[in-house]
């Protein structure tokens, strides 16, 4: 028999993490399943949906959708949809931050993972599936769409309601090379490093003068650190006016990369760096995938438990502070301050289409980066030396 949350006036995060659980439990657990992230990315107007069944019971109780989505970087850029609701195109006048990320100025501001509360009217709703759609609206010449990482229903305070859905979180591990002939990873490979690119749909006869080698890591590893699905890769080469068939290419290019370059805990919506509990045991190889942005807090409080797990005293301010084997690592200590996101690290605009291309080619910092196999022989450390740097 499934207890009802409201029974146990948990906290809200809580309340959702014992939802998931009882789903396990319950017997309709397996009606309908949805797989995650939902993917909503591509020319305007692109949609994609997902349905959350809910029983009778719980629809009189429904008040508002809530879901977690990355990469929303101004008004109107999503539209959502549930039951036979109008369309909602997502501002901060209909639709409210919640969390982490809320205290910066939710859609439009500098964080771009936000948890948004939509208000919902239960008459939208029935028992059963529920679709709910997501829509991008229209790009703003540097976006090219959304992802949502998370969603469920909410009661009038915002507290997550049972449904009958299962989650499925998609395996990076699992996925595969749309192309799998090594003429088109070849291929994909060139067009990496040489493909004549459009700046966006917006711009479609401005050629740029770089390339997306120019721009993310040389040979495309952050994609396959990072774990950026087949969709997305398609959709970004298209956004830079590149065909589907070779959006495929590229994408089975970087599926080629060595497993080794991956990442485990790296997406992206996990700000890279980001400092959270146990970040030091991963190993040096998710260092730069962050924590996850789940141990992003929601205040500055948040955090005097993991500075002080056995409560706050002058031995333990001593203790933190004072080198040795007690002393606390802040890369474990999660803050309340969102890093950024992948995308928000990579440059919009080339070197070569910011100053020209035979300008910025002849700058030392080029001819550094060229023969830079070269010029690593000419520094080293000596580390009989303390706090000496790197010397010439």
């Amino acid at each position: 028999m499934c207890m009802s949350l409201s029974s146990l006036r948990l906290p809200a995060a809580a309340a959702f993490v014992q939802c998931l659980l009882l789903l396990s439990v319950c017997p309709w657990a397996q009606a309908s399943s949805v797989t995650l992230p939902i993917e909503v990315v591509g020319k305007a107007g692109t949609t994609q949906s997902a349905s959350l069944s809910l029983s009778a019971d719980t629809v009189a109780n429904v008040q508002g959708l809530s879901f977690f989505v990355n990469n929303i970087e101004y008004p109107n850029e999503v539209d959502v949809r549930v039951g036979s609701s109008p369309w909602f195109a997502l501002t901060n006048a209909n639709c409210k931050a919640v969390g982490a990320g809320s205290e910066y100025g939710g859609i439009g501001g500098p964080v771009q993972n936000l948890t948004l509360w939509l208000r919902l009217n239960a008459a939208w709703l029935s028992a059963g599936k529920n679709v709910i759609s997501f829509r991008f609206d229209h790009t703003d010449g540097l976006c090219d769409g959304f992802r949502v990482v998370s969603l469920w229903f909410t009661d009038s305070g915002r507290n997550p309601l049972p449904d009958q859905t299962t989650r499925i979180q998609e395996d990076p591990a699992k996925w595969k090379a749309p192309l799998s002939d090594s003429s088109d990873i070849q291929l994909g490979s060139i067009l990496w490093h040489s493909a004549r690119l459009i700046e966006s749909p917006l711009t479609q006869n401005h050629a740029l003068q770089g390339h997306c080698a120019d721009c993310h890591a040389s040979d495309g590893r952050d994609l396959k650190y990072f774990n950026y699905d087949n969709q997305s890769i398609i959709a970004r080469s298209m956004f830079h006016g590149l065909t589907y068939t070779q959006g495929e290419q590229i994408a089975s290019y970087i599926r080629s990369l060595p497993a080794a370059e991956g990442s485990v805990n790296g997406r992206p919506w996990n700000p890279p760096f980001q400092p959270g509990p146990g970040l030091t045991q991963k190993g040096l190889q998710e260092w730069s995938a962050g924590s996850g942005w789940s141990d992003v807090m929601v205040h500055d409080s948040d955090e005097l438990p993991y500075l002080f797990p056995n409560g706050i005293s002058a031995s333990a301010v001593q203790q933190m502070v004072t080198q040795g084997s007690g002393q606390i690592d802040p890369r474990d200590i999660p803050i309340s301050l969102p890093l950024l996101n992948w995308n928000q690290w990579l440059p919009r605009e080339a070197p070569q289409d910011a100053f020209g291309t035979q300008a910025f080619e002849s700058t030392p910092f080029y001819q550094f980066w060229v023969n830079r196999n070269s010029y690593w022989g000419q520094f080293y450390i000596d580390p009989a030396v303390k706090n000496q740097s790197i010397i010439e």
